[in-house]
């Protein structure tokens, strides 16, 4: 993807693309229930949902970051992040808030889709906003084939101690993102309630915030000139790898444990 989007001289709209799709793929969830889906049919649809979402996903972040690199200049691009994060943490907050104090016999029945239709909105809102940015072109002789990107991101990684540093560190530092679903597994077997977890899961998001921040800055600065869309690509890629084998290896784990 990362040679395809080189061969543009401007690539918001690769971001916009992106996350519109992000945005349908969402509207499509909240109508899986409605459409009479049930069991292994519902559960493959979502699956298939999750996996474009995740594609769009992946298209997006070099994207968003190729195009943060020239609309902002440095020292000033966590800041973008940083407003962003801070405004999605409130909202989510609020929410939070409101099923932690709230009966949940009293919440309508209809708030899981609502909440699905506004988040999909949202993603297009977004896209449309985005495409008002003013950005500059971009070098497209990067534009290659899928075997000269292999080739060359191999390259890149060997030769480039600085992206090997940030690629170990990013690695390392992914439990700031799996540990949170282990919070939530083990709030339901807790007898003595689930505020504990809850305070954990509050504190590490916090943390997680600010780690992805960083590191989304950190890939902009340090990569040189126009090499924005490689770093970025080669990051994801290597990252991407390692959370397939890591969830990989926990359903081994779990269908051994289930079978014995």
């Amino acid at each position: 993807m990362e040679g395809v989007i080189r061969r543009f001289v401007k690539r918001k709209c690769f971001w916009v693309f992106a996350v519109l799709i992000q945005g349908l793929a969402v509207l499509a969830m909240s109508t899986v229930a409605h459409a009479g889906l049930e069991g292994n049919a519902a559960e493959w649809v979502i699956i298939a949902l999750m996996t474009l979402f995740s594609l769009a996903r992946g298209v997006a972040s070099i994207a968003w970051k190729d195009t943060l690199g020239k609309t902002v200049d440095k020292g000033r691009r966590g800041l973008v992040g940083g407003y962003a994060v801070s405004a999605a943490g409130v909202i989510a907050s609020g929410f939070g808030l409101y099923l932690a104090l709230s009966l949940e016999a009293a919440r309508p029945d209809w708030l899981l889709l609502a909440l699905l239709v506004a988040a999909g909105t949202s993603c297009i809102a977004g896209a449309m906003i985005f495409l008002t940015v003013n950005e500059h072109a971009g070098a497209t002789d990067g534009g290659r084939g899928i075997k000269d990107v292999a080739r060359d991101q191999f390259k890149l990684i060997l030769g480039d101690s600085e992206l090997q540093r940030f690629i170990l560190s990013r690695a390392l530092i992914t439990a700031t993102f799996l540990s949170g679903p282990l919070y939530v597994t083990l709030a339901p077997a807790y007898a003595n309630g689930v505020l504990p977890f809850a305070a954990a899961l509050f504190v590490l998001n916090i943390g997680h915030s600010g780690v992805r921040i960083g590191r989304k800055t950190q890939i902009v600065d340090i990569a040189g000139g126009d090499a924005k869309v490689e770093y970025v690509a080669e990051s994801n890629t290597v990252i991407g790898v390692l959370l397939v084998m890591i969830g990989a290896g926990v359903a081994m784990r779990l269908e051994n444990a289930q079978a014995s």
